[in-house]
């Protein structure tokens, strides 16, 4: 398993347990930091980290700091000595400026700590000693959001693995330490530019003498220009990408049975795409997050967004009825075969249901429908993973192929019952 399953992976059993926590929460129970610790920061220790939190020689909880009784959560070890020390707090807590100073204590007290991390499960502070050695810096580094994570992130945490150079790890934290202190002096020179910097810009463009006036007006100008070239440069950036365009297509083909295609548009944001519907008013379908490695689709209940990991592109298909329901909403549905109606909640129901009545009618020839398939997928098969969108046939252990369009199903349906 590489380095990105292991934090897909993370993200999916930590959703899971948050989840579990905050339905305690309703039931009464009082969240406790105890929970965070099992529930979140361990597994991510010995999952994403790769260090053997049940191995002493690795891991150690309430490590001693000194002789009055100090002690930190946890402590990665190195041949014994530790290396990495963590301070945990509840998953809800914000990681302010309170929480550094014990932090900066326990650091400051240990012989050959490389770095210190704050977390509450969810977000992972980093800190190390860059300004002054051996007194941690206060502030972090490296900031690492398990539910907001770029490629970028996961590239700079997988150097804080067992298997990683700890030297390398120190290298790129003076990098990202640089950089920091850079972005923060462009902001300032940006919002308010020094009159040395005014006074060499006006000169650049040709004015031979720079008096308060000429600064004055140059440094409005300045101000201006940077920010329409800020703005001119974001929205070129801002075009979709190609596989970003895929998933817009996939959904103006699930909804083209119930919508206007020139009725469906989207609107491009840093980090997704929104898909939007315009008729009487301007409503969300759905937004997609497609160009990091790990990818979700966007589902909207009233105004709040549920974000759904997706493996690949086509897993927009599984999410064909919440799709269409944003337009159309599920009213009863059935269909009439051999003079009886049966009755289905989604038209991705019609196409099993067919099967099943073939499935009981045919028994002794009934596999015969796993030879039905497409140019170069399956659209049916005893393994749910062969398919996009499998839909289980009542009485066998066949999956159904049902990310088609209500036509499509009907299509699907018909081929089903001539085969039989």
């Amino acid at each position: 398993m590489d380095f990105i399953d292991k934090i897909r992976n993370h993200q999916l059993h930590a959703r899971g347990q948050v989840e579990l926590i905050e339905k305690g929460k309703t039931k009464g129970d009082i969240p406790i930091e105890e929970d965070t610790k099992l529930a979140l920061i361990q597994p991510f220790i010995n999952n994403v980290f790769g260090y053997n939190i049940s191995d002493l020689n690795e891991v150690k909880t309430e490590f001693l700091i000194d002789e009055k009784g100090l002690k930190t959560d946890y402590a990665i070890l190195k041949e014994g000595k530790p290396i990495i020390l963590i301070e945990c707090k509840k998953y809800n807590d914000i990681l302010d400026k309170k929480y550094i100073t014990k932090l900066k204590i326990y650091y400051n007290n240990i012989d050959g700590a490389k770095f210190a991390i704050l977390t509450n499960g969810i977000q992972y502070l980093f800190y190390t000693d860059l300004e002054r050695e051996n007194i941690l810096d206060g502030t972090p580094f490296f900031e690492f959001n398990l539910f907001n994570t770029t490629d970028s992130d996961i590239k700079i945490l997988s150097h804080f693995t067992k298997s990683a150079d700890l030297n390398n790890a120190r290298q790129i934290a003076e990098e990202l330490k640089k950089r920091k202190d850079l972005r923060k002096k462009v902001e300032e020179l940006l919002e308010d530019p020094p009159k040395d910097f005014v006074k060499f810009m006006a000169k650049q463009v040709g004015v031979s003498f720079v008096g308060e006036s000429v600064v004055k007006e140059y440094s409005s100008l300045i101000k201006d220009v940077i920010n329409e070239y800020i703005s001119d440069k974001t929205n070129k950036n801002l075009n979709p990408t190609n596989i970003e365009l895929e998933g817009y297509y996939i959904i103006k083909t699930l909804l083209k049975d119930i919508a206007c295609s020139g009725k469906i548009s989207f609107k491009k944001t840093d980090n997704s795409i929104i898909i939007l519907y315009k008729d009487s008013k301007e409503r969300t379908i759905c937004s997609l997050y497609l160009n990091d490695i790990i990818k979700y689709i966007g589902l909207f209940q009233k105004d709040d967004e549920t974000k759904i990991i997706i493996n690949t592109i086509d897993d927009i298909y599984k999410y064909t009825d919440q799709i269409i329901s944003k337009i159309k909403p599920p009213g009863p549905k059935s269909f009439v075969f051999d003079g009886e109606e049966y009755k289905v909640r989604f038209w991705k129901e019609m196409l099993p249901k067919v099967c099943a009545i073939m499935a009981s009618r045919h028994k002794d020839r009934f596999e015969d429908i796993l030879n039905l398939r497409g140019t170069k997928n399956p659209y049916f098969s005893k393994n749910d993973k062969d398919l996009t969108s499998p839909e289980l046939i009542e009485g066998t252990d066949i999956y159904a192929e049902s990310w088609f369009s209500k036509n499509g199903l009907m299509k699907q349906s018909k081929r089903v019952i001539s085969l039989f």
